[in-house]
């Protein structure tokens, strides 16, 4: 199936559908859950993997369950039609792609002023890449945290190798929490502004 890229210029606005919107608040609440864990938490001693306490055997159960739910969106994402298409989400492949991207910057901060949107301008290439970079900082975010885990039985992985991992995850974690912050804080604004899109994305109806 072709992948359908987002012109610069041409803008969506939908009802997000059912799927949509339990897997974007499944993701939401998992992984913000999964970062406030991470603030109290200790990571268990290597070979002892249930040695971490209760705060880590829940950071990892959510971290099983938001896995699932980032392979699920992903797939969703390939095959849905009225929404925004993956090849919107991820651009960077195509140089139709990257161009789009670049030219909806352009008019996002430009054109319209910072941050400035309406219910017409709402899910250009621009923004609908951001959120694809969001999507893949989450699934880096749970594929390290897997083998972290792994790894912490102390034979899966190398003493070396478990470290190096463990470093990148929590790299992406703080990579996480700007996105959240940003994320959220634009997403209010947008809704501030009239766009509406927090009243769909988080409505019974979506509308």
């Amino acid at each position: 199936m072709a992948l359908r890229i987002l012109q610069p210029g041409i803008t969506l606005i939908m009802k997000f559908s059912a799927v949509t919107r339990t897997l974007h608040l499944l993701l939401l609440s998992t992984i913000t859950a999964q970062l406030a864990l991470s603030l109290i938490m200790h990571a268990p001693p290597v070979g002892d993997p249930a040695g971490g306490g209760e705060f880590f055997a829940l950071h990892a159960s959510l971290g099983i369950l938001s896995l699932g739910a980032i392979a699920a969106y992903w797939s969703w994402a390939a095959v849905r039609s009225g929404e925004v298409a993956l090849g919107t989400l991820v651009p960077w492949f195509t140089r139709t792609g990257r161009q789009s991207f670049m030219r909806d910057l352009y008019r996002f901060v430009f054109a319209s002023g910072v941050g400035r949107t309406t219910p017409k301008c709402e899910f250009g290439a621009f923004v609908s890449g951001v959120h694809g970079l969001g999507l893949l900082t989450a699934t880096a975010l749970g594929l390290t945290g897997a083998l972290v885990y792994l790894g912490m039985d102390g034979v899966s992985l190398s003493p070396d190798l478990l470290s190096a991992v463990r470093v990148v995850h929590s790299g992406f974690g703080n990579v996480m929490w700007f996105y959240l912050a940003g994320h959220a804080g634009m997403g209010a604004l947008h809704q501030l502004r009239g766009a509406g899109a927090l009243r769909r994305m988080f409505s019974l109806h979506g509308a």
